[in-house]
């Protein structure tokens, strides 16, 4: 990886903490709960290693990135967060909230679809205003699609991500009081951090002589799997 790549790199994962702090403000200011996250780790994983930590019921939210960082990464509740964040935002009573994270279903779930998609609108808000402010030549960040369920059976067709492809991820936990904490993470793939094409430098001859010369430039286009 380039000099430049890895440093995008870097920057990327570095802004993932301020970025979950500044989504855990904003819910917290509009539904009056104290929510702070606090990164676990950071390191380059596989989708066997991830789905080991989230098992199989999980809330995805895929982010379209223009910019300097050009592509596809994703963000991912396990199944507490879910049923946690989801209670919360349509404003559950406590006890059903604890006892949808202890028992809730992959039907139960799917039920919060419409929350959980707003509530994804909110978390790319968030990221998508720290990176704006941090990160020189972003571009935006837009939610591409939900996804609840099982994520890891399928990884291509959810995630356009391979059994077996690496790529960096940043976990977090995160608390809310009066509920137990849970996890949440960010995939960055590979991809996302390779260098934009370059548009080559067109040189003016300085010989009067001469006829001047066009040259094509060709924009390269690169397309995610």
């Amino acid at each position: 990886m380039a000099d430049s790549q890895t440093e995008l790199k870097n920057k990327a994962i570095g802004l993932s903490s301020p970025a979950f702090e500044a989504f855990c403000d904003d819910i917290s200011g509009m539904f009056g709960i104290e929510m702070k996250c606090a990164q676990k780790e950071a390191a380059v994983y596989t989708i066997k290693e991830v789905s080991q930590k989230f098992k199989k019921l999980a809330a995805v939210t895929n982010v379209h990135s223009e910019g300097v960082l050009k592509g596809n990464f994703h963000i991912v509740f396990d199944q507490a967060g879910l049923f946690t964040l989801g209670g919360i935002i349509i404003m559950l009573p406590r006890q059903r909230i604890i006892d949808s994270v202890k028992r809730g279903t992959a039907a139960d779930a799917e039920g919060l679809f419409d929350t959980i998609k707003e509530s994804g609108n909110l978390l790319v808000g968030s990221w998508d205003r720290i990176f704006r402010e941090e990160m020189q030549g972003h571009g935006h960040f837009l939610q591409s699609n939900t996804y609840i369920g099982n994520p890891w059976d399928n990884p291509q067709q959810k995630l356009g991500l391979a059994q077996t492809e690496q790529f960096s991820f940043v976990s977090y936990q995160i608390s809310i009081d009066g509920y137990s904490p849970f996890m949440c993470g960010v995939i960055f793939p590979e991809a996302i951090f390779a260098s934009p094409p370059q548009t080559p430098q067109v040189h003016e001859s300085k010989s009067e002589d001469k006829e001047p010369t066009e040259i094509e430039n060709t924009e390269q286009e690169t397309t995610l799997a």
